[in-house]
């Protein structure tokens, strides 16, 4: 056991020695008593001003104490050490990471409104490729000789798709069809392959489920199903068609389910509750997973809806614009709401990459995407953490702008 000197016991602390002991399985005590911290005879942190004998001193930068939010930290990476406002507190770096402390103070956003991988401190000390937390976390627990072998047998891959669009061709509907074919001849590309797609004479260009359902033969999958009114950013199937009803049962026979609460839905908890019922409806149980469209989240009014919603688990943490670790860490982690000084109940898993991310953010070719994802499994696979890339039906069909991306999603697979 992990014994904890400090003078105020906090909301903040908790959360962080969860997160780096008992999420970890080791157990912690905390004590406010001097006397009782030189009596116990364990392995010992101080966290604190006070000279006191001890495997590992830490001295408080402040945040930790402190319960409002403020917008004057600074992170920053020099010598291979995290600081903050110049400052050495270990505990007060993964907390600012973990609570998505920045995304409460910078007010900068993209067009869709979210948080941009380049504005965030990770990003600008060139980090954001490594999982910073669990580098700092790994180090303490060499510092205090612990064995983090144990953590590291915990690696594990979890691959998860967005369905945005179940199928390009099929079950739109005849005037959504009509439409669509109308457009393409007054452009003049030709709609012969639509029509063997209709008749059932050539594959769907989106339907790989084949590959999603012999993937989850060997890995966890979850498939994350937009549930939306049609609209400029959520076109998938109507959800009262029989044969997306179907399609998703069928996934669910090998694969976890979720909702992917739709483009609008990020700060509207009324579509979201809509959004969900539908998708249950179909199951016939409760979902309890959660992805945002487009990644759109606003903290902390995103989570807070979630938490209201009975959501327990959500895979939105990632951005569009970068591929690493958006909060420092490769495990998954409960949401701290830092507008109530609070630990949720909403655990919070990393993506580690998204495949448009690579292709069309960063215009990566096949070699150098592949190259970027043994990279970041490899980064993960040192610390014991999660594995999650987060891919689309649609992009595993190798053709057009996505040929010979598949190659890069069996990346995924291999140890």
């Amino acid at each position: 056991m992990v014994v904890v000197f400090t003078e105020y016991t906090t909301p903040r602390l908790v959360y962080v020695l969860d997160f780096i002991f008992k999420s970890k399985g080791t157990d912690y005590h905390i004590t406010t008593s001097i006397e009782e911290f030189k009596k116990i005879d364990s392995i010992k942190i101080n966290y604190s001003n006070v000279k006191l004998h001890a495997d590992f001193q830490i001295f408080p930068q402040g945040i930790i104490q402190e319960s409002q939010i403020k917008n004057n930290y600074e992170l920053t990476f020099l010598n291979d050490k995290w600081t903050i406002n110049q400052q050495n507190d270990d505990f007060a770096v993964i907390f600012y990471f973990l609570s998505r402390y920045e995304e409460y103070v910078i007010k900068q956003r993209d067009k869709h409104d979210r948080f941009s991988a380049q504005d965030s401190f990770i990003f600008k000390n060139n980090r954001l490729h490594k999982p910073n937390v669990d580098i700092i976390v790994k180090s303490i627990w060499a510092i205090l000789k612990l064995d983090y072998s144990i953590v590291k047998h915990q690696f594990k891959t979890i691959i998860t798709f967005d369905i945005d669009s179940a199928w390009a061709i099929k079950n739109k509907g005849f005037f959504r069809s009509l439409l669509s074919d109308i457009k393409d001849l007054t452009k003049g590309r030709c709609i012969r392959d639509k029509f063997m797609v209709r008749l059932n004479k050539i594959n769907d260009p989106f339907d790989t489920f084949s590959i999603i359902k012999n993937t989850a033969k060997t890995n966890k999958v979850i498939c994350f199903f937009l549930m939306a009114n049609w609209g400029k950013y959520d076109k998938n199937i109507h959800w009262k068609n029989k044969s997306f009803q179907s399609l998703i049962k069928n996934l669910s026979e090998s694969c976890e389910i979720g909702i992917h609460p739709s483009y609008q839905s990020y700060l509207k908890p009324k579509i979201i509750q809509k959004e969900i019922k539908r998708l249950s409806d179909i199951l016939n149980y409760k979902v309890f997973n959660s992805r945002q469209h487009f990644l759109k989240l606003t903290l902390p009014q995103t989570y807070q809806q979630l938490v209201e919603l009975g959501i327990t688990d959500d895979y939105t943490m990632g951005f569009a614009d970068g591929y690493g670790f958006r909060a420092g860490t490769s495990f998954s982690f409960p949401f701290f709401d830092l507008s109530k000084n609070e630990i949720t109940s909403l655990r919070l898993h990393p993506i580690t990459y998204m495949d448009g991310t690579l292709n069309e953010y960063l215009k990566l070719n096949i070699s150098e995407a592949i190259k970027v994802v043994y990279q970041l499994k490899k980064e993960v696979q040192n610390v014991g953490g999660l594995f999650i890339p987060l891919w689309h039906n649609e992009t595993l069909n190798n053709k057009g702008k996505w040929q010979g991306w598949l190659s890069v999603f069996e990346a995924n697979l291999h140890t």
